[in-house]
C-alpha cells in the first residue's frame, strides 16, 4: 500500500476500525493532506459521531480522484452488509421524508458513501442512484477499501507514516511529526509548551511559514546543534491551528537514514523532508529532491556553509524562555534557573530537564577521552588528510592513531556527535561537546 506497510496489512486493519475511532481521523488527513484551498473540513469522531447530520462535509477548491471539487457530504460506515447500509445511508439523506436534504442543497453538494471494508459493484451501485427521480446531488460516488489504499498511496509520506504508527508499525529511517513532538514534549516533568522552544525566534518561526507556502525548495537553518532545528520546527507546527498543524504533519517526514531518502524521494508524492542532521547528503540530491517536488529542510553547522545570517537561528532568549518553562509548569525559580544554565541552548534544556532514569546516554558519553572530544569542538571538523590529521593530533596532545578508537565511538550508535562521509569528519553538536 505504502512504503511503509503491505496492502494486504493496510486492509486487514482498515476493516476492523471503528467509524467513530481513527476512521473519521484517517479520511480528514486524507483530505487535508490531498486536497487544496480547503475551507471547510468536518469529520466528527469519538461522542460526536451520535450527533445529527453528515459523518463529514468538505468544501475546497482543488479536489482529486477521490476528492470532489467544490462541496462534498460524506457518510462513513465499517458495517458489515456494505450494500444494505450504503442504501439505508442514501435513502435517509436522499429520499425518506423526515430526514432527507433540500433540493437546493443537494445541487449544491457530491454526495459521498466510504467504507474500509469491500463493496461490490459500488460504482453499479453509485451509477443507480444517481438515476432516481429523487436525487439532486451534483453526483454519488462509492468508495471502499480499494479506493482507501490507493488515496493513501498517493498521499505524501507523512499520512503513509502517520498510518504506519497507528497500525503498530515504527518504519526503520524515518519519524511521523506527531511522534517526533510527543517524544520530545512529554518526556519531562512537565510537558513543554511549544513555546519554549520557540522562545525569542519568531523571525525564523516567519522563515519557515514562508518556504511552506512555497514550491518545492530548500530552507536551510543553521545552528550550533542542529538537533535544535528538528525541535525548533517540530515545536512551531505544533503552536500552528489544528487544520494547518494537521496539514503540514500529513505531509512531513523526519528522515534519519539515506535508503529511506532514496525511497521517499523515488516513490512518494511531494513532501516535507526534514533531514536528520546526523545524515550526509550531497547538493545534487538535494537538487534532485526538489525537482521532483519535495520541500527540504536541512539543519547544519555554521562551520559548514559560508555565513548567511539570514539562516542562522539564534539562541533562545532568556526572558522569553524563563516565561515559556512557567507557562509549561515549572516554578518561577527553577525556570529561571534553568534559563540561565541552559545559556541559551534547548538541547541543553531538554538533556537538564529529562529525568536521570530516562535519559538516553550516547555511546560517546562514557569511556571517551576528553582530549579527542576537546580537539572536535576546537576543530568543529576534518577530514582523513595528513596535514588534517596532524593537526587532530596536535590540538588533542595526543597521537592520531591513539583518538582513533574515541573518534569511531563518537560517531556511532544513536546520537552520535561526529558525523564521516567522503573522507570528512565533522562536529554534530557544539553544545554536546
Amino acid at each position: 500500500m505504502t512504503l511503509f506497510v503491505s496492502a494486504d496489512s493496510f486492509r486487514k486493519w482498515a476493516q476492523k476500525l471503528e467509524a467513530r475511532s481513527v476512521f473519521p481521523h484517517l479520511i480528514r488527513r486524507l483530505v487535508i493532506a490531498t486536497g487544496t484551498g480547503i475551507t471547510e473540513v468536518h469529520f466528527p469522531a469519538y461522542e460526536s459521531v451520535q450527533r445529527p447530520g453528515f459523518d463529514g462535509v468538505v468544501t475546497c477548491t482543488g479536489g482529486n480522484a477521490w476528492l470532489p471539487t467544490g462541496k462534498s457530504v460524506w457518510e462513513l460506515s465499517t458495517e458489515d452488509g456494505v450494500a444494505s447500509k450504503a442504501q439505508r445511508d442514501f435513502d435517509k439523506r436522499t429520499i425518506n421524508p423526515d430526514t432527507k436534504t433540500s433540493k437546493e442543497e443537494q445541487s449544491q453538494a457530491f454526495y459521498i458513501f466510504l467504507t474500509p471494508r469491500r463493496f461490490n459493484q459500488k460504482a453499479e451501485w453509485a451509477a443507480e442512484q444517481s438515476k432516481s427521480p429523487h436525487c439532486f446531488w451534483r453526483g454519488v460516488r462509492a468508495y471502499d477499501a480499494d479506493d482507501v489504499e490507493q488515496w493513501s498511496e498517493s498521499a505524501p509520506a507523512g499520512i503513509q507514516a502517520w498510518i504506519a504508527r497507528k497500525m503498530g508499525v515504527r518504519p526503520e529511517g524515518i519519524s511521523d511529526l506527531a511522534d517526533y513532538w510527543a517524544s520530545i514534549s512529554t518526556v519531562t516533568e512537565f510537558s513543554l509548551l511549544p513555546e519554549v522552544f520557540i522562545a525569542g525566534r519568531t523571525t525564523v518561526v516567519n522563515d519557515i511559514e514562508d518556504w511552506l507556502s512555497r514550491e518545492a525548495s530548500l530552507l536551510s537553518l543553521v545552528s550550533r546543534s542542529p538537533i535544535e532545528v528538528l525541535d525548533f520546527f517540530a515545536a512551531t507546527v505544533a503552536a500552528m491551528p489544528l487544520e494547518r498543524r494537521e496539514q503540514i504533519e500529513s505531509r512531513t517526514v523526519i528522515v534519519h537514514d539515506r535508503k529511506s531518502w532514496q525511497a521517499i524521494v523515488d516513490a512518494i508524492a511531494p513532501s516535507n523532508l526534514v533531514v536528520d542532521p546526523a545524515m550526509e547528503l550531497q547538493r545534487n540530491e538535494v537538487a534532485l529532491a526538489i525537482r521532483s517536488g519535495h520541500r527540504i529542510l536541512l539543519a547544519t553547522d555554521t562551520d559548514l556553509l559560508a555565513k548567511n545570517r539570514e539562516t542562522e537561528m539564534p539562541r533562545a532568549r532568556q526572558f522569553e524562555l524563563t516565561n515559556a518553562l512557567e507557562k509549561s509548569g515549572y516554578s518561577k525559580g527553577q525556570s529561571e534557573q534553568l534559563s540561565r544554565a541552559s545559556g541559551g541552548s534547548i538541547a541543553i534544556l531538554k538533556h537538564r530537564l529529562t529525568p536521570i532514569g530516562t535519559k538516553r546516554v550516547p555511546v560517546w558519553a562514557s569511556g571517551v577521552s576528553s582530549e579527542a572530544i576537546t580537539a572536535s569542538l576546537l576543530l568543529g571538523g576534518w577530514n582523513d588528510e595528513k596535514e588534517d590529521v596532524e593537526m587532530f593530533a596536535k590540538v588533542a596532545n595526543r597521537p592520531y592513531s591513539d583518538c582513533q578508537v574515541d573518534i569511531q565511538r563518537m560517531a556511532s550508535g544513536r546520537d552520535p556527535l561526529l558525523l564521516h562521509a567522503a573522507n570528512k569528519w565533522r562536529l554534530i553538536s557544539k553544545d554536546f561537546a
